[in-house]
Parts: structure tokens; sequence; C-alpha cells
């Protein structure tokens, strides 16, 4: 269950597509479920449907809880407790109004909601949920009276929620951390486990399974900067304690031990002789329990080092008249742990006064004022339209616009995609549940799981999370109108597929983005970063950290450009012969991050002094990939015998080869 499972997270984050299951958080959906089923239980109870908006008010402050520690927490999810309250009030003011008029004040009331991201990013997600409830509110209009009923109603709701999330049901605030943390050590494990079936096949004399060393760099990569984000948040404003001190050792040490296991990858397909040290095999079983072992250590608020240090002493065991390369290699990985374990073991050292890092400033301005209006415009419009027609429900739509469309069109193309998927495996699940279901009661004992999966999987998957997401509203309103339910589920289909697909055009069509760079300078950002990282190998005089720099950036620069690939043919903008001819510099440029990165490992670099023509044959490359100009001359001897310049060459070679394949002629001598 568990293969098929990372095969699919590693196929959709290769096409930009997010699935992290380890986020899955059911403590978080349990206690939002507490805090939303109560209050829909208290409106059947006492026969209140207007009471049914404490429980959306407190499913909404549910979503706006940004995790961490409890002081950001009840910031921003104060924060939208009032500005959804007085959305409320004022949206369903609003809607008494003639239908232009209100139409205008709601898309003012959206605008503005939109502002907030110029002052700190994290108040986005605020802005964002304030929108869906002027645009829901809107809906439900009525006197000034109702309005501020319904206003003291979702205040009463926001206030429940905050009091069952902040004060009685905590969760630890670097839970979600080391589930991020925990998926590096994951993705390593799959990477070695892999390394080792290859390695059986080889000394077999079989096939075996084409080693796919792009996905498992990518895979892990991706966790690794994940992880770093989600600590980065973490520790804006506070002191490093030692829960921060713990997991950053251990995503220091993940990223030490993905540069091993790229040595050990590339090793493997370098030395036919590896096959047949069986040795080497058994190497890689005990280092993929070892990181097994501190994958399990890291789900525990204190971490217990034993078992990091016993992995340690058998690795280092694996060095005993062991090959050169198996023996330096033995070495680096149980040193590796061996300095996890000792950080975990020791205290952190007392920071200055001052420590703790700053919060980011707000977005760029220009973006968000551009965001903000084409965001106004775009709800005006879908409200006008689904009132000319009478589409019931029609708030769906306009709310799809807003949780869709994002101030790049690059990113509200996949939530578009994603949110109509949801909206119809939701919707057809809802209609299913609203036909088996026989009663209201019944229906109410659904909605508390439903609420949990909702919440527990928000970040796991935008799809999965609209899909729970559908199905809850629609079965919570149908306990309203029960036996509808069909209806309703028919409802939310269309609108948040017609929403969403205006929230596309919208980015499309007004004040669209700049024209994005072109493939080929993407490729050429991958190139320059892989041949910064051999000339910082090859450079005398580098140190560590700038070794590690380099190769981070390598990872990075040639992972962008293999999922932008991919996206290319998602969308049929690339053609077989450029698609092929990608490929394989992307190959080529994978190939020179393991030899360099064994090279600098494997103990066998030599600081020759030949970094500034590697520098130059990567300068070169880019300059015909871009411009046209004469391909790259031949490195100099004492560099083209090795295995990093033979490397470089492949690149050079695999360059000119896609440059052909765009028509660019002046590739050819």
């Amino acid at each position: 269950m568990i293969a098929p499972l990372l095969s699919l997270t590693r196929w959709l984050q290769s096409r930009a597509i997010a699935l992290e299951p380890e986020q899955t958080g059911i403590n978080e959906g349990l206690r939002s479920a507490t805090a939303v089923a109560s209050l829909v239980l208290l409106s059947q109870l006492v026969q209140m449907p207007l009471l049914t908006w404490a429980a959306f008010s407190a499913f909404w402050t549910c979503l706006a809880d940004p995790g961490g520690f409890a002081r950001n927490r009840l910031r921003i999810m104060g924060l939208f407790a009032a500005a959804g309250t007085l959305m409320a009030g004022l949206a369903a003011w609003v809607g008494t109004l003639p239908p232009v008029t209100a139409t205008l004040c709601l898309a003012l009331l959206v605008f503005l909601s939109s502002l907030p991201r110029l002052i700190d990013p994290a108040l986005a997600q605020v802005g964002v949920l304030a929108s869906v409830v002027a645009v829901v509110a809107v809906d439900y209009a009525g006197p000034p009276a109702h309005a501020a009923a319904l206003a003291a109603i979702f205040l009463g709701g926001t206030l429940w929620a905050l009091l069952i999330c902040l004060v009685l049901w905590r969760t630890h605030p670097h839970q979600p951390a080391r589930r991020a943390i925990t998926a590096i050590y994951r993705d390593l494990g799959a990477m070695c486990a892999d390394l080792a079936a290859r390695h059986q096949a080889d000394a077999d004399g079989t096939a075996g399974t084409p080693l796919d060393e792009a996905t498992h760099r990518r895979a892990v990569r991706g966790s690794l900067e994940r992880a770093r984000g989600l600590l980065d948040r973490l520790a804006i404003g506070r002191q490093a304690g030692r829960a921060q001190h713990d997991l950053e050792a251990a995503v220091e040490a993940g990223d030490r031990l993905l540069a091993g296991l790229i040595a050990l990858e590339h090793h493997l397909r370098a030395d036919p002789a590896a096959a047949q040290r069986p040795l080497f095999g058994q190497f890689l079983k005990d280092l993929n329990w070892a990181l097994a072992e501190a994958g399990t250590q890291l789900l525990k608020l204190a971490p217990v080092p034993t078992g990091i240090e016993a992995a340690a002493t058998l690795l280092a065991a694996h060095g005993r008249d062991a090959a050169p390369f198996d023996a330096h290699m033995a070495a680096l990985f149980a040193e590796t742990f061996r300095t996890l374990s000792q950080r975990w073991d020791q205290a952190p050292a007392a920071p200055p006064p001052a420590a703790g890092r700053a919060a980011p400033g707000g977005e760029a301005p220009a973006l968000v004022w551009r965001h903000a209006v084409r965001l106004a415009v775009m709800v005006g419009a879908v409200r006008l339209i689904t009132a000319h027609f009478g589409l019931p429900y029609g708030y769906w739509a306009t709310m799809a616009v807003v949780v869709v469309m994002q101030p790049h069109a690059a990113v509200t193309w996949p939530r578009m995609v994603e949110r109509s998927l949801g909206s119809i495996v939701g919707g057809v699940a809802a209609a299913l549940l609203a036909w088996l279901v026989p009663t209201p009661q019944l229906l109410l004992l659904v909605i508390f799981p439903l609420a949990a999966a909702t919440i527990a999987f928000r970040a796991v998957n935008y799809t999965l999370f609209v899909a729970f997401l559908t199905t809850l509203f629609v079965l919570v309103i149908d306990l309203g109108a029960f036996g509808h339910g069909q209806a309703i589920a028919a409802s939310r289909i269309f609108n948040n597929v017609l929403g969403s697909l205006f929230g596309l055009l919208g980015c499309l069509l007004l004040w669209p983005d700049p024209p994005p760079a072109p493939f080929a300078s993407q490729m050429a950002d991958a190139i320059r970063a892989n041949m910064a990282y051999a000339a910082t190998v090859l450079a005398r005089g580098t140190t560590p950290d700038e070794m590690d720099a380099a190769r981070k950036q390598a990872g990075i620069g040639s992972s962008a450009a293999e999922v932008l690939l991919q996206r290319m043919i998602l969308e049929g903008r690339a053609g077989r012969d450029r698609r092929r001819a990608a490929a394989a510099l992307l190959a080529a440029l994978r190939r020179l991050a393991g030899v360099t990165t064994a090279d600098w490992l494997g103990g066998g670099g030599e600081r020759r002094g030949d970094a500034e023509a590697a520098r130059a044959a990567g300068n070169a490359l880019i300059a015909t990939l871009l411009a046209g100009t004469p391909p790259p001359g031949p490195l100099p001897p004492a560099l083209a015998g090795t295995p990093i310049g033979q490397a470089i060459a492949q690149v050079v070679q695999s360059g000119l080869a896609y440059a052909a394949a765009q028509g660019n002629t002046a590739a050819f001598p």
C-alpha cells in the first residue's frame, strides 16, 4: 500500500501537483469536527437553520488556523474572527440593495479583503476567507436587524472554534514540521531501497527495474525545502528552543545523507565491480534501517539518540577491510548519524537576546493591487451572471472565483483543475450519501467524520480537500432542506466549475502576467547551477559549506527544469524531438551532479584549479542555447580526462543536441 502511494505522490509532485500524505492531521481533523458538528447539532435541536452559520464560521476559523505557536495562531484566527464578523454583517445588509449596487458593494468588500497581504503574507489566508464570508453572506440578505443577528451568530461560531482550538484541545506547535521532516527520511529510505534492489539485480545478473534517480532526488529535495519552510515560519520572532534545535539538526543531516546517496548512486552505475561486493548490498540494507529509525524518532516530542548512535556504529563497521570508496562512504554516513545523535543529546546553545528570525515583508504592492482589482471584477461579473440566470446557490460560483484566482496564472491553472475535479468527486459522493441516508438524524452522524476528514486532509492535497469539503457542505445544507441532496450537489458541481473557469479567465484576460520565460531559460538556469557546483568542487580552497550550498542550488535548478518539462508535456507544449533532447540534457546534468558529488565525498577529489574552465564551458553553452552563439571549445586536457570533465563534455554534447532540436543551427560548429 505504501509503495503505490509513494509512486503516486512523486508522479503528481513532478507535475507541480502537491500530494503530501505525511501532513495528514488526524488530531486537527477531530478537533475541527467537534467544533463544527456540535454547532450543526445545536441548530437542529433548536430548529434554527440560521444557526448553521455558526458551524460555517467555526469551520472557516479552523481553516484560518496557521498552526505553530499559540500566540501567532491567536493573532491570525482572531483577525479572521473580527474581519469575518464584519463581513458577514455588511454583506448581509448589502444584499438588500438593488442588484447592481449590491454587486458593486460586494466587489468593493472583496477588493478590500485582498489587501492585507500587503502587510504580511501570512494574512493572505485571512483575506481569502473574509472574501468567502462576504460572497456567501450577500445571499443571506436581510434588514439591519437580520444582518446584526447573522454577524452575532458568526462571531459566536468563531469564538467557539477559538476556545476548542486554543484552550480545550491543544496540539504541539512542531507537529506539522515533524511530519514534514519524517517525509525526508521516508524519501531517503525509498531511494536507498531502490539502490539496494538495483545492486541485487546487478549481482544476480538480471535486468531489474531501472533506477529513476531524477524522481528520487526531486522527491527528497522537495521534502527538504518544505521542511525548511515550515521551520522558518515557526522561528519567526522566536528564540530557537530544544525542539527547533533537534528538527533543524535532522534537516541538515537529511541534506548530507542525500548527497551521500547521490554519490552511492553514481558509484553503483560507474563501477560494475560494486555489484559483486556482497557487503555493499548489506551496507545499503543497514543504511535503510538507520533512515527508518531516524524517521521513527522524529515523530517523538523528544527524539531518543540511542538508536541513531547504534546505527552509526553499525555503518562504521562496514568500513573495515572494505574497498577504498566503500570505506570512505561508510565513514561519511556513520559520521552524519553520529553527529545527529550528538546534536539530539545536547542542549542548544543559548541564543543572543535578540535572536529570532524576522517576519517577511508584504508581497510586491503592484502584484497585490492587480490581484485585488482582478478578483473584484471577476466576483462582480460572476455575481451578475448567477443573479441574471437565477442559479440556485450562486454564491458557490463567486466563492470558487475567490479561492481559485491567484496572483499568477501559472498557479491559478492547476488550482482550477484541482477544484473542479474535487467538486465533481465530492458532489457525486454527496448525492449518493443523500440518497442512501434515510433520515436527518443519520445524516448528522455522517457530518462528523466528513468534517474531520476535510481538515485532516487540507494540507495533503487540494483536490482531496475540496472533495471532502464539497460533500460536507452539501450535506449540511441538505439538513435544512432534507430530501434535496441530489439537486444541491448538482448545483455545487455546476457553480464550482463555472466559478473556477471564470477565475482562470480573469487571470488570462485582465492585465495578464508577462509571458513566462521560455523553457530554454529554465534549462539555462539548471546548466548554470550544475556547472557552478562542479566549479566549486574543482576550485582550490573551497569550504564544505560552499560546496553544500552549490550542491543544493544544482539540485533545485535541475528539479525546477524537470517539473516544468513535465507540465509542458501535459499541456501539449513539447514536441517529441525537443522533449527527448531536453530529457537527455537533464539526464546529463544529473550525471554531472552525481560525478561531482562522488568526487567530493568519495575522497578522490583533487583541487585542480579547473574551476574557471568548467564555468566557461557552462556560460558558452548557455549563450549557445539562448543567443545562438558558437558552441563551447574543448576542455583543458587536465580536466577533460577526469570523471568531472567527461561529465561536463556530456552536458555540452547534450546541450548542443537540445539547441539543434530547437532549430538553432548555430549550435553546430
